[in-house]
C-alpha cells in the first residue's frame, strides 16, 4: 500500500510526474510542454480475411423446447410460494410474539432458497439424462 500512495504522489504532482517522465523517456522535445505518452498504432490488420472459428450464429438461434425435460409447473412455483408462505408466517408470528411461528417462518425462508437452486439444477439433470438416452422406445 506504501508503494501505491508513493506512485499516486508522484502521479499528482504534475512537477514530479514530469521529472519521472524524463527519466523513463516519455517526454520529447521541450519538457515545458508537459509528458508526451506515446500509445500503440489504432490500425488494425486482421491476420486473414475470414475467420472460420468466429461463427457465433448459434446465440442468435431459437432454444429448442422439449416438454420432456421441463420441470413440473408445481415445482416451478414452490420457490416462490414457500417464500410467500414464510413471509405471512413471519409477519403472523410477529404480530402475535409467537417464537415457535418465528422458526416455522425462518424454516419456509431456507426452504425456498434451497428450492430456488434446485429447481433448475432438477431441470438440468432432467435435460442431462435426455440428452444421453439413447433414441428408442423405454423400457
Amino acid at each position: 500500500m506504501q508503494e501505491v500512495n508513493e506512485a499516486w504522489a508522484v502521479l499528482s504532482d504534475p512537477d514530479r510526474r514530469l521529472a519521472y517522465d524524463r527519466r523513463i523517456g516519455l517526454v520529447e522535445g521541450d519538457p515545458a510542454d508537459g509528458p508526451l505518452i506515446v500509445r500503440p498504432s489504432t490500425e488494425f490488420t486482421p491476420f486473414f480475411e475470414v475467420d472460420e472459428d468466429d461463427d457465433d450464429s448459434w446465440r442468435f438461434e431459437p432454444d429448442e423446447y422439449d416438454p420432456r425435460t421441463a420441470v413440473g409447473r408445481g415445482l416451478s412455483f414452490a420457490p416462490v410460494l414457500c417464500g410467500l408462505l414464510g413471509f405471512v408466517t413471519m409477519v403472523g408470528a410477529v404480530m402475535l410474539n409467537v417464537r415457535q411461528l418465528f422458526a416455522v417462518a425462518v424454516g419456509l425462508f431456507v426452504l425456498s432458497g434451497l428450492l430456488f437452486v434446485g429447481v433448475p439444477v432438477v431441470a438440468m439433470f432432467k435435460s442431462q439424462l435426455h440428452e444421453n438416452r439413447p433414441p428408442g422406445p423405454r423400457r
